[in-house]
C-alpha cells in the first residue's frame, strides 16, 4: 500500500523525529511547515505529516482525530483485541513487518537493510518518497548518563501497553533490558544489547542511500548514527529555510 507515496516528496526536506532525550532540545515549531515523519511516541511532541510504528502497544495510544498519515506494520493490526485497532485499521497504510517496506515496492530498493524497528522503515519511507535531504531529530540510538532511553520515563509509556495485567505488572517492576558499553568516539556508551545490530543496520541503510545522493543529517553529535552527517540543528534549518527547497506538506 505504500506505493501511493513514492516520489510524493521528491527532493524536498524531511525530518524524522525518534523518540531519544535529545528531541527535547530543538524548536519543533520551525519544522511544522516541513514534511515530518513521527516515529512512535514522538507525535506527543508533534502532529507531524506521517505517524509510523510497528508496536502493537501503540494502537491505544493513536489518536486518528489528527491529520497525521498512519503508517504502521500490518502485524500490529492483526487480530488486535484493542476497541481503537478498527479504527486505526481504516485510516493506516500499511507493509508488512517481516520484510523490506522500500522492497516490496519495487525491485530497485532490493539492496536495502531492514532492521525491522520503526525508525528504519521511516528511513524506507523517506526513501520511497524520493526525500531530499533527510533529517533525524531524536535518533539517540544510546542511553543517557542518568540511564533514559527516551525522552519521557513513564514505564507504561515506555513499553507500550495492550492489556490491564501488563500494565499492572510493568507499573510494579519495569523490567529492566539488557544493557552492553561499546566504544564510540573513543568513549565508553550504553546501549541496549538487542539494539546492537539495529544500530548497525540503520547506519548501513544511510550509507546505501546516500550513495543515490541523498543527504542524510543527524543533529545530536553523541548519536551513534555515524552515517548521518551531523549538523547542528540551526545550521540545517538556516540551509533549508533560505535554500532550493521549499517548504511543502
Amino acid at each position: 500500500m505504500l506505493r501511493v507515496l513514492e516520489r510524493k516528496h521528491r527532493d524536498k526536506p524531511l525530518f524524522i523525529l525518534g523518540c531519544g532525550p535529545s528531541i527535547l532540545n530543538y524548536d519543533l515549531e520551525r519544522i511544522k511547515p516541513f514534511v515530518t515523519i513521527g516515529v512512535n511516541r514522538a507525535v506527543k511532541l508533534i502532529d507531524p505529516t506521517y505517524h509510523i510504528f510497528i508496536d502493537r502497544g501503540m494502537i491505544p495510544e493513536v489518536d486518528v482525530t489528527k491529520s497525521a498519515q498512519i503508517i504502521c506494520a500490518a502485524q500490529s493490526l492483526k487480530k488486535n483485541p484493542c476497541p481503537n485497532a478498527k479504527h486505526v485499521a481504516k485510516k493506516a497504510l500499511t507493509f508488512y513487518q517481516s520484510r523490506s517496506p522500500a522492497a516490496k515496492i519495487h525491485r530497485k530498493y532490493e539492496g536495502l537493510i531492514y532492521g525491522n524497528t520503526s525508525t528504519h522503515a521511516g528511513l524506507h519511507l523517506a526513501y520511497i518518497m524520493h526525500a531530499n535531504p533527510i533529517i533525524f531529530l531524536g535518533v539517540d540510538l544510546k542511553h543517557e548518563s542518568d540511564g533514559r532511553y527516551y525522552f519521557y520515563s513513564d514505564p507504561v509509556q515506555q513499553y507500550g501497553i495492550l492489556s490491564a495485567r501488563n500494565q499492572r505488572r510493568l507499573l510494579k517492576a519495569p523490567k529492566e533490558k539488557p544493557k552492553v558499553e561499546v566504544r564510540h568516539k573513543g568513549k565508553k556508551v550504553v546501549i541496549r544489547k538487542e539494539n546492537q545490530r539495529m544500530i548497525i543496520n540503520l547506519n548501513r541503510s544511510c550509507s546505501i542511500i546516500k550513495k543515490a545522493s541523498v543527504q542524510i543529517y543527524q543533529c545530536y553529535k553523541d548519536s551513534l548514527l555515524d552515517e548521518a552527517v551531523y549538523k547542528p540543528f540551526e545550521e540545517v534549518m538556516n540551509e533549508i529555510e533560505g535554500g532550493s527547497n521549499e517548504a511543502v506538506h
